[in-house]
């Protein structure tokens, strides 16, 4: 399956001390199958019954061993099961507060902060849900999910919030807030700037205008935004969850806006990066 990680070859513990004790049980059945051999050719005082009676008992242990691992077995796949829709519904409730963000003319501040904030809560349940799950079609089926999320409900959301929208609720004091985003506009059509990067470059020179950067700066102004950034769109720290993908997060392309506020260097940095 596109979204299953390649089965480990190495058993957990458990698994294999049963393994083990099974091949070990094995070649104690034949070594006494053997001596009891031995025994009936050479007539040793040794009674067959008594042969017999050791290979029953052996063969006892075996089937016990058997039992004890498909209980294992069960038990793993009921925990798994029980995770696996756990995480499911983790990614039912981001949905619905994705579907809560006020995107477009409709952007504002207050909305951002209440639902970035219930993001980055639920994303560290899930979290803790996805990294309990062992590697299997049960993580596979909760990744697919997830990815679904992230590509067809969040990544929307954020590409669309309005950095204009923001600027004529939160700072109606700006002179000629219209004329200074149409001359941005103009900037960066004549900059040879990537194509998944207008937005972010639009947003941050608009910003940086001198008749908007006197009145207002998005900085410090959304709430959550590190842990958000961590949990959502800090590329190292979503390899598992985008695994079977050739995705690669960068929050200027999946979030401009949020990228222009500036989260904190840890947010973004690959585990176990410092700072710089």
């Amino acid at each position: 399956m596109l979204f299953e990680k390649g089965k480990k070859s190495k058993r957990n513990t458990l698994e294999g001390v049963v393994w083990y004790s099974t091949l070990s049980i094995i070649c104690l059945f034949y070594i006494a199958t053997g001596l009891v051999w031995l025994v009936d050719i050479f007539g040793d005082k040794i009674k067959l019954i008594e042969g017999m009676s050791v290979i029953a008992q052996l063969a006892t242990a075996f089937a016990f061993l058997l039992a004890l691992k498909q209980y294992i077995k069960n038990s793993t796949k009921e925990r798994q099961t029980k995770l696996s829709d756990e995480a499911i519904a983790q990614v039912v409730k981001l949905n619905e507060v994705i579907s809560d963000i006020s995107v477009g003319a409709d952007t504002n501040l207050e909305n951002l902060n209440s639902c970035i904030t219930k993001l980055a809560n639920l994303a560290i349940n899930f979290n803790a849900i996805f990294e309990s799950l062992q590697e299997d079609i049960y993580k596979a089926i909760v990744r697919m999910h997830w990815q679904d999320m992230y590509f067809n409900k969040l990544s929307p959301a954020l590409n669309n919030l309005s950095i204009e929208a923001i600027l004529k609720k939160e700072a109606p004091d700006i002179d000629n807030i219209d004329f200074s985003i149409y001359e941005t506009k103009e900037i960066l059509e004549k900059s040879n700037t990537i194509e998944v990067f207008k937005d972010f470059v639009f947003i941050e020179t608009l910003l940086e205008s001198s008749n908007v950067k006197e009145y207002f700066s998005l900085e410090g102004k959304i709430e959550s935004l590190d842990s958000f950034a961590c949990y959502f769109l800090n590329n190292s720290n979503l390899n598992d969850h985008l695994f079977g993908l050739l995705s690669k997060v960068d929050i200027r392309a999946k979030a401009p806006l949020l990228a222009a506020a500036k989260p904190a260097a840890w947010a973004l940095n690959k585990v176990g990066q410092e700072e710089p």
